[in-house]
Formats: structure tokens, C-alpha cells, sequence
């Protein structure tokens, strides 16, 4: 239960950063075990859910935060895949508290 609240917790404060603008996500998955994400996003503008997985992540403690790089990236929607390739690849993200619990 706790998982799966700290899940719904994750989700809301991923989709309050990417608003209104782009979509939401509906779905996250996180194995902790594995070090793998699944997320599932509705896009505007896009008739099918997005599939996102992740099957490699790794965590790096930097001074007072937590950076994520995420290692290997599959995105169902070609474009998106594109974009996340050309700017997203081999780049850390700040990690928030309540999404690091997950992680």
C-alpha cells in the first residue's frame, strides 16, 4: 500500500511539472529491484496512450540532492522517442523527495 501510494504521490508531481500543456500521466511503475520505469501518458493531441519504459536508471548523489540518468529509454510514439533522443539522452534530472522514495 505504502508503494503504491508513494506511486500516486510520484504521478501527481510529475504531472503538476508538465501541466496542462502536454498531457498527463496515467500510469506509473516503478521496480526498485529491476531499476526499471514504465509510464503510460496521454498526450495531447494523440489519439493512443504513450508508452514510456525504462529499462536502466541510475542514481547519483550530488551535494544536497539526488540526480537521476536514466540509461535506457524505448518510447512508443516514433517523434517523441526522436525528441527524447536528440535532447533528453544522457542528461541527469533533479530527483524530488517524494519521487526518490520510489526509486
Amino acid at each position: 500500500m505504502k508503494d503504491a501510494a508513494l506511486r500516486s504521490l510520484a504521478r501527481q508531481f510529475i504531472n503538476s511539472k508538465i501541466g496542462d500543456e502536454y498531457g498527463v500521466v496515467t500510469k506509473l511503475e516503478i521496480d526498485r529491484a529491476k531499476k526499471t520505469i514504465h509510464a503510460e501518458l496521454d498526450l495531447k493531441g494523440e489519439s493512443q496512450t504513450i508508452m514510456v519504459d525504462v529499462t536502466a536508471y541510475e542514481l547519483i548523489a550530488a551535494a544536497d540532492k539526488t540526480l537521476i540518468r536514466l540509461a535506457d529509454v524505448k518510447i512508443s510514439r516514433d517523434w517523441v522517442n526522436a525528441l527524447y533522443q536528440q535532447f533528453g539522452r544522457d542528461k541527469t534530472f533533479e530527483v524530488p523527495d517524494v519521487v526518490k522514495a520510489l526509486l
